[in-house]
């Protein structure tokens, strides 16, 4: 199991980097290789995303740590700040 803030701009970095091609300079994201690896437990600081439309124009936008997550919606004008709480996992043996 992973806890990193992976975003889908981190795939394209991550196949160029497994398959050995450079990367474009237009790229954005990083390269997941290094938690593959092993190599580091984190690539994101945070990671943004964004919604314009789902079934009607309802235009939101995230920013997510491992502390917080903020989102605005902008069709409601409304803005929640989210203090994220992980429990202990839990294993079970058998």
């Amino acid at each position: 199991m992973c806890d990193a803030l992976i975003s889908q701009l981190d795939l394209y970095p991550t196949l160029c980097d497994y398959i050995g091609v450079e990367h474009p300079a237009w790229l954005q994201g990083k390269s997941m290789m290094p938690i593959l690896r092993g190599e580091q437990a984190e690539i994101n600081e945070e990671v943004h995303a964004e919604v314009n439309y789902h079934i009607s124009y309802e235009p939101m936008r995230m920013v997510r740590t491992h502390r917080y997550k903020y989102i605005r919606t902008f069709s409601t004008a409304t803005i929640q700040l989210l203090q994220i709480v992980i429990k202990a996992k839990q294993r079970i043996s058998g």
